[in-house]
């Protein structure tokens, strides 16, 4: 079977729940593309890093790293995780402008998202730590960062978590189906655990929960938006 397709079915999966969410609410479009553009920023450069030792998909442009998979599936994934919270439980976000704090809260913003791609690196390629612990590792510090300075953002985090690795599980689902095999040909069970669950390998059903904890309530904290239950 030819699997050249299989990443790009999982960005096309994911984008179809990205554009129902932005679809059905206005008010959080905005929201949306700024933290999909920053996950489809990142999304290639994680890919240098998993592709060392976690997994090896195939690509349309038969390149060892999939550029333009990657940027969509970032791009998708960080987007959905960051509304899919107000739009399942009806919240809206009240932010209060303050064109003093914008640049502090601009640059807790760029610290946050550095860190993360930068420790996940370097934890991998200096302190030599497999792949999944270094993003675990970049993702945890700002999750703890977000938890103790915003506490009422805990709740929409673990909430995010698990809806994303819900909407995960799905569309490694629909991936499987039409192309199946596809974990087995693409993933280095040498160096992760051959353990599935719900068509999640273990270690991505690990990262979706996480991203979906660190994504989830990141706009809130960088605007210090406050919830509010959503009225149309």
């Amino acid at each position: 079977m030819d699997y050249k397709y299989s990443y790009l079915i999982m960005g096309l999966g994911f984008s179809i729940v990205w554009l129902l969410l932005f679809f059905l609410r206005k008010d959080n479009r905005k929201q949306m593309l700024f933290i999909s553009v920053l996950g489809a920023l990142a999304g290639p450069f994680f890919d240098i890093l998993y592709t060392q030792d976690w997994w090896m998909p195939a690509n349309i442009t038969t390149t060892k790293i999939g550029y333009i998979e990657g940027a969509l599936t970032g791009f998708m994934i960080a987007g959905i995780a960051t509304v899919i919270y107000e739009d399942i439980f009806r919240e809206r976000i009240i932010i209060k402008t303050n064109k003093k704090k914008e640049l502090i809260e601009d640059f807790h913003l760029l610290l946050l998202v550095l860190f993360t791609v930068v420790a996940s690196l370097s934890a991998f390629f200096i302190f030599h730590i497999n792949s999944l612990l270094s993003t675990l590792f970049a993702f945890i510090i700002p999750i703890l960062l977000i938890y103790y300075s915003r506490r009422d953002l805990i709740i929409s985090s673990l909430a995010t978590s698990l809806l994303l690795a819900l909407i995960a599980a799905g569309v490694y689902s629909v991936i499987n189906f039409f192309t199946p095999g596809w974990i087995v040909k693409f993933w280095y069970f040498k160096n992760v655990p051959d353990i599935i669950i719900l068509n999640l390998p273990l270690d991505d059903l690990l990262w979706y929960i996480f991203a979906g904890a660190y994504l989830g309530p990141l706009y809130e904290y960088w605007r210090e938006g406050k919830f509010a239950k959503f009225k149309r």
